[in-house]
């Protein structure tokens, strides 16, 4: 164990080692079994600031020191710095997902394209407006991640909303132009408001007096305000370009052999809107008292801080929490600093 805390204690940019075998200061880094111990590696700069070089060169040599008998793991925020996952792979994932489900509804590419690309395009725009905004405030590294998850969301859906108009109105024999004006003038509306319901929704978070909530309020808003200016804006422009193309082939080959298709309201959703309309109080009632009954798990919430407790059960953050919480007690990971 010592060689490998000297070399460690010899890298550029680590400040101090204090090991378990240096007095009786080192005596208490021993759990009273003799079999857990532990080192304290102090870097000269702030975790965040930490190389990630010089974290990984830390690990690698502490790990390296394993051996049958001798099990090493390293705890910390650099160490977790060092062993997040890649970004933008949860994202790629949701993406992939989202196309799969647009192309078996729609059945045309260019359908199922449009939503997705105004989405990322939401996305992106909002994302480097939170980049130039953060060099004259605060955002946190949480903003950007919330930041997409929601943007996909939203831009997907707000594009869906407005797609599936249009594409219903040349199938009841709009010409393309007037069908993207109607749906911009019935569904872009919808879009608006809707938009301007989640900033709202988001801006509540700025009365917690959590100031560091700020910059995610701030990254996540303006990510949504140009979702909706896409889907209002780049979103029509892309319909006018593509046409009746935004229909599936077998949709265009039909609309050219039989006409237009009659308007009519059937289906699932318009027998239960119908069923609805007929029993309104009855079916508000059952519904308050089925929310009620899922919302009962609240009155026993309990909440905590995060910690390397809830890291991945694989990770060496999680298996050193758990060792020092085995060897010096369950407290001894949740000092409270005075």
């Amino acid at each position: 164990i010592q060689p490998a805390l000297d070399e460690i204690a010899g890298m550029k940019g680590v400040g101090a080692v204090a090991g378990p075998y240096e007095g009786e200061r080192g005596a208490a880094q021993i759990s009273r079994n003799g079999r857990i111990a532990y080192a304290q590696i102090t870097f000269t700069e702030q975790a965040n600031a930490v190389p990630k070089e010089l974290v990984q060169d830390v690990l690698d040599t502490a790990r390296g020191a394993g051996r049958d008998g001798l099990q090493v793991e390293l705890g910390g925020q650099a160490i977790q710095r060092v062993q997040e996952p890649p970004t933008g792979l949860a994202e790629m994932v949701g993406i992939l997902a989202a196309a799969v489900v647009l192309f078996l509804a729609f059945g045309s590419f260019y359908a199922m394209l449009l939503p997705i690309g105004i989405a990322v395009f939401g996305v992106g725009t909002g994302l480097f407006s939170t980049q130039l905004l953060s060099h004259s405030t605060d955002i946190p590294d949480l903003a950007p991640l919330l930041a997409t998850l929601i943007g996909l969301g939203v831009g997907i859906d707000y594009a869906l909303f407005i797609v599936t108009r249009h594409r219903r109105g040349i199938l009841r024999g709009m010409e393309p132009e007037e069908s993207a004006v109607t749906a911009l003038n019935t569904s872009g509306r919808a879009v608006l408001f809707a938009g301007g319901t989640v900033c709202i929704a988001l801006a509540g978070m700025l009365v917690t007096n959590l100031r560091f909530l700020d910059g995610v309020v701030i990254g996540t808003s303006l990510t949504v305000v140009f979702s909706v200016l896409a889907a209002t804006t780049l979103l029509p422009a892309l319909l006018g370009m593509l046409g009746v193309r935004v229909l599936s082939r077998r949709q265009r080959r039909r609309l050219a052999e039989r006409g237009p298709e009659p308007e009519r309201t059937s289906g699932a959703a318009a027998r239960w809107s119908s069923t609805v309309q007929r029993r309104p109080k009855a079916i508000a009632a059952v519904a308050l008292a089925v929310m009620a009954i899922l919302a009962i798990p609240v009155l026993s919430l309990r909440l905590g801080a995060t910690d390397q407790g809830n890291d991945d059960a694989t990770t060496t953050t999680r298996k050193a929490y758990d060792l020092l919480a085995e060897g010096f007690g369950p407290g001894f990971n949740g000092p409270l600093q005075v």
